[in-house]
């Protein structure tokens, strides 16, 4: 289990949906650390670039609310 992380959803989210959340971000977190250095890039760009990845997906129809 995280401990301290910061979530906003809506109150109707499921834990299911809450538990993904939280292993995708630990993952997530464990792969920037992992690939830092990787094609010249630190974790902070790493972490642009899939932020970057995220807003394409979500700009091409990605949708739901939970």
């Amino acid at each position: 289990m995280i401990v301290g992380l910061k979530i906003t959803c809506h109150d109707k989210t499921n834990a299911e949906n809450l538990q993904t959340y939280c292993e995708a971000a630990q993952f997530m977190a464990q792969w920037f650390t992992a690939q830092d250095g990787a094609g010249g890039k630190e974790s902070p760009e790493l972490f642009d670039e899939f932020r970057a990845n995220v807003c394409e997906l979500m700009k091409s129809g990605a949708a739901g609310n939970g």
